[in-house]
């Protein structure tokens, strides 16, 4: 998880208060600064005098060290590890609910960060060891300074730095981000109370198989016989991606592809196919779209498959029907930044989908509002009308023949009509292509029994 604090140290108001560590672990906060806490408090207007707040406390914070020569640091300043504590009205610290202190996931490898304090992989292990039992401020503080030593302990700390001898509090209400942990360990406990919501691609996750799957020329024969996409005309698939996309094809419920490669195999291509492909797929079935949900440990994997699918659509091509016909939405990607890198996101230019601060109590803002507007849905409408008119005149002529005087619902039936004229149009060409494959498949046929009659001979 993610620790930000607005520093302004050395200059400007700065959104934290510090306390010296002794004082903060001796569970009692000066009049003085809880008086600071609770007027920076995001709801100070309507805090009531008896009422706690929530405080986000910096427990270890690495400072870079003075050059002598200048007086001054470029080194950044690492908040490293952090605990939610419940600060009352006459001062006293609590732990916040069950939350346990955590370690800035940015700081840990893998991660693009120029300074790393540990691994992702030992503190996985270390929690999986040493759960989290809650309890008192001594408890939780003992726990996270074995946590500290265990992770980043044996490694020592990052040259340059050294520790700040105070804690940053920082006035807070719960992130998105720490009540998303929260659903997680609710729903990790559902499953523990209710093996039937274990699904299949869950089970396959946590279990493994018993045996891998190899590509062999039969599945490679059997999935070049169905539907495949493409994002960009302007190369096709190696031999590697064919087989990768093969064994894709050749998925189940609850199955799982891992695809390994170097930098520059065309993994990022292949992940274009397959997106593709999945379009297609569920386009002649005449099903709904399919959920394609891409995630990582950071955010700059995600942009680049977002960015990978951009580039790709945005190249020369005539054709209108290669495009994406929705207005203002060049992108087959929606990004779902975290709050942190909402700005950022939109000053790229991507498509974002943001749920706010109050998960799950407010709509979702970016471009489902668009999609919630009916101004911007007639003008979607009549943007996929045009291009439908452009690209297949002869099919629009029949879908206009509608008696209806209300435009939107002659606009309406001219889409049902197009994409069901659309979806039978691909089904012709993918007839076309099983024909083909079934062919090249009886030629494989006849030159593996002549190699063998010629071998046996």
């Amino acid at each position: 998880m993610k620790i930000s604090f607005d520093d302004k140290r050395n200059g400007g108001q700065s959104s934290f208060i510090s306390v010296e560590a002794g004082v903060f672990r001796g569970g009692q906060l000066p009049e003085n600064i809880v008086r600071a806490l609770r007027q920076k408090h995001p709801n100070s207007s309507s805090l009531r005098p008896e009422d706690p707040i929530i405080v986000m406390a910096a427990l270890r914070v690495l400072l870079g060290e003075v050059h002598h020569a200048t007086g001054d640091t470029r080194q950044p300043t690492l908040y490293c590890m952090a605990a939610l504590v419940s600060v009352q009205s006459d001062g006293r610290i609590f732990p916040a609910d069950s939350t346990h202190p955590w370690l800035n996931r940015e700081l840990l490898a893998p991660s693009d960060a120029e300074t790393l304090i540990g691994k992702v992989s030992v503190m996985d292990e270390w929690l999986q060891l040493n759960p989290f039992s809650g309890g008192s401020l001594a408890a939780t503080l003992e726990w996270a300074d074995r946590f500290w030593n265990a992770v980043v302990g044996e490694k020592g700390l990052p040259k340059g730095y050294k520790f700040w001898g105070e804690v940053a509090l920082q006035p807070t209400e719960a992130s998105v981000g720490m009540k998303a942990s929260q659903q997680q360990r609710r729903f990790y406990d559902a499953l523990m109370d209710d093996d039937s919501l274990i699904t299949p691609l869950l089970a396959r996750y946590v279990n493994g198989a018993p045996e891998p799957k190899i590509v062999d020329a039969s599945l490679g024969l059997s999935a070049a016989s169905m539907p495949r996409g493409t994002v960009t005309a302007a190369y096709g698939m190696s031999l590697s991606q064919r087989e990768a996309m093969a064994a894709f094809c050749a998925l189940r419920e609850g199955e799982l592809l891992a695809v390994n490669g170097p930098p520059g195999t065309g993994k990022t291509t292949l992940l274009q196919g397959i997106v593709a492909t999945e379009l297609v797929s569920r386009a002649l079935a005449g099903g709904e779209p399919a959920v394609i949900v891409g995630t990582s440990t950071n955010n700059q994997a995600v942009t680049n498959i977002i960015d990978a699918m951009t580039k790709a659509m945005a190249a020369e091509d005539d054709r209108l029907w290669a495009k994406r016909w929705v207005p203002d939405a060049n992108a087959l990607g929606l990004y779902f930044p975290s709050m942190f890198k909402e700005k950022e996101a939109l000053q790229a230019g991507y498509l974002i989908a943001s749920p706010g601060r109050n998960l799950g109590t407010e709509e979702w803002k970016g471009f489902p509002e668009r999609e919630r507007n009916g101004d911007d849905a007639r003008a979607s409408l009549d943007f996929w009308v045009s291009r439908y008119s452009e690209s297949f005149p002869a099919e629009m002529t029949c879908s206009a023949q509608d008696n209806s005087d209300d435009p939107q619902a002659q606009a309406l039936n001219i889409v049902e009509h197009g994409i069901e004229g659309i979806r039978k149009r691909m089904s012709r060409i993918a007839d076309v292509g099983k024909i083909i494959v079934e062919q090249a498949a009886g030629l494989y046929q006849l030159f593996e029994q002549s190699v063998l009659i010629f071998t046996e001979n």
